[in-house]
């Protein structure tokens, strides 16, 4: 659809004006799923088996390959039937990504729920976690289990570039349009990614703070070029925030105490504006930082109340130590460059066979919905054109 044809006797309308009519199509496109689980429609069903038709290929991989590559391949699908490609599951992506994909390991010993802190962060225990989650679903509602689980799992957010909690968000919003066993199955796995990659950047909670993410970015003190790590995962080369004593405080800046929606929207606001003036650089690591804050939107509900306010500054301080560390000169204002249309861009996502096209551009039709800053569609437009 051209979004001129949104008001074909108005030729004179503006593509700012045209891309504020596109709520209905977003809503259809990038949000096909609804929070109460209900499936709609033969189209949908029809693409519900194929997103557990794909999810049963998986079976049995593991959560990392090629020697520590995050296995994005449960992510990508369900961002892909999100946008409502569920159609294109095998043809644009899976056939061929599944090839490099690696068999999981075996498990070494049983996890005791009770006494489960010293296999966090552990990745050879990704198996043991992984038994130990699906354990812990046998009978038992999905949002129960989060709720026990999710408080001790958010403080290691940032493990694996927050692989684990976005993949773990992936699946609970499938299972949110209904319960069936591959969802039940892939929610262990990405909760035992989570678990074996659970890693903390430095800092503690302390006193609150007064500002948005988006006022309190121009104060977090970036890791000295020098200092800078270049080589390794996104992980390795966040350690240097170990040797800025300011990012010790940096969750001290942010008020978390706002609506959870007013501090979500205004992260993903400042990642979305962050990927455009650094993303040419270190595309990968500014895509990360938008699609972790759209983890922790899906995942929050389901925190107990008395925690969530911490699991907000833990998004935050995630969003700042990957900025911290990878920065460059502030390239200013730029012209925003935008989608012809909604149903174009999701084509050219599509066409990049691009995992993280997918979930970014998902994620940024998203906040969009909701926020209709032109910002997020000028960053998944430049993020597809970098994939």
């Amino acid at each position: 659809m051209n979004l001129m044809d949104v008001h074909p006797r108005r030729a004179s309308i503006t593509r700012r004006q045209a891309l504020m009519t596109m709520g209905a199509s977003i809503s259809a496109i990038a949000c096909s799923g609804s929070r109460d689980g209900k499936e709609s429609g033969a189209a949908m069903n029809d693409d519900a088996a194929r997103f557990d038709e794909a999810l049963e290929s998986l079976e049995g991989l593991g959560p990392v390959y090629g020697g520590g590559l995050a296995n994005h391949a449960p992510m990508a699908i369900e961002a892909l039937w999100t946008m409502g490609r569920a159609g294109d599951l095998e043809k644009s992506f899976l056939g061929s990504y599944r090839k490099l994909l690696e068999r999981a390991p075996s498990g070494k010993q049983a996890i005791d729920p009770d006494d489960c802190h010293s296999a966090l962060g552990d990745e050879d225990r990704a198996t043991d976690w992984r038994d130990l989650f699906a354990r812990e679903l046998e009978g038992r509602d999905f949002r129960e289990m989060l709720t026990k689980w999710l408080p001790l799992l958010a403080p290691g957010l940032v493990g694996a570039a927050a692989h684990g909690a976005i993949r773990t968000a992936h699946a609970v919003r499938a299972l949110e349009r209904g319960v069936t066993a591959p969802r039940t199955r892939e929610l262990a796995e990405g909760l035992g990614y989570f678990a074996s990659s659970y890693a903390r950047l430095p800092g503690s909670f302390g006193r609150n703070g007064s500002r948005l993410p988006s006022q309190a970015i121009g104060e977090v003190e970036v890791v000295p070029a020098s200092a800078r790590r270049t080589q390794g995962f996104i992980l390795d080369r966040l350690s240097p925030l170990a040797d800025v004593a300011s990012f010790a405080q940096v969750m001290d800046l942010v008020d978390a105490t706002v609506s959870a929606d007013v501090f979500l929207d205004d992260l993903a606001r400042t990642a979305a504006d962050l990927y455009l003036k650094h993303g040419a650089r270190h595309h990968i690591v500014f895509v990360h930082e938008l699609t972790a804050t759209a983890a922790v939107q899906i995942l929050l509900p389901y925190v107990p109340q008395a925690n969530r306010s911490n699991v907000l500054r833990l998004a935050w301080q995630a969003v700042a130590g990957m900025y911290a560390a990878h920065a460059g000169q502030d390239a200013g204002k730029t012209k925003l460059e935008l989608p012809r249309d909604i149903d174009d861009l999701v084509d050219r996502a599509v066409a990049t066979r691009d995992e993280h096209a997918f979930k970014f551009t998902e994620a940024c039709l998203r906040f969009h919905k909701t926020s209709s800053d032109e910002r997020f569609l000028a960053a998944a437009q430049a993020a597809i054109a970098r994939s």
